[in-house]
């Protein structure tokens, strides 16, 4: 009876190994056909963003190198694009940041003008609570940044001069959103 229970056993490993190793080749065949065409959505959809944020730009150039290693950890940021006009002037920059929100990361891209201003934020991608957090994408709350320079704070109810309006039940968002537009802004000075 032993024998017989240990051979079950040794067909049933055998067999599981076996769906192992043909489950993670499909797994691989299907990311090395696909990456290609995530990489670029992603990159379309930065291109995007980053026109969005700063319409007066025809080009952008990237400049992360400019930042050291330190600096971009510190402050979320994942990379600074320096963008020019069409007539060969500067148009300031477009800086994707990553700051932790609630629910996660979320990752956008703020446009700073040659001023040191906010020229518009983007949201590319969240994982935020939907109908709390997600508002955070609604272009009523995004449009509170443009304009702005210098230091800001959240605020529940009405917003001032430097002050930005949270999204009621979703503070820690807000804040977040907040937190990675001023990185934006002091990685947009570090590079100017």
């Amino acid at each position: 009876m032993k024998k017989r229970e240990s051979r079950e056993i040794i067909r049933m490993v055998v067999t599981l190994f076996a769906i192992s190793l043909i489950c993670s080749s499909i797994l691989g065949v299907v990311n090395a056909v696909t990456k290609d065409k995530i990489a670029e959505i992603e990159a379309e959809t930065r291109a995007a963003a980053m026109r969005e944020v700063l319409p007066d730009a025809e080009t952008f150039t990237d400049v992360s190198d400019a930042l050291s290693e330190e600096f971009k950890t510190e402050n979320t940021i994942t990379g600074i694009f320096s963008a020019t006009a069409s007539d060969g002037a500067d148009a300031g920059y477009a800086v994707m940041v990553a700051p932790r929100g609630f629910g996660g990361e979320i990752v956008m891209i703020v446009g700073i003008g040659t001023d040191g201003a906010v020229t518009g934020v983007v949201i590319t991608e969240m994982s935020e609570t939907a109908g709390l957090g997600t508002k955070a994408n609604d272009p009523a709350f995004l449009s509170q940044y443009a304009g702005k320079s210098g230091s800001l704070s959240v605020v529940k109810g009405e917003a001032g001069e430097n002050q930005i309006s949270a999204i009621t039940g979703a503070t820690v968002t807000s804040r977040a959103v907040t937190t990675g537009v001023l990185a934006a802004m002091k990685a947009a000075a570090a590079v100017a």
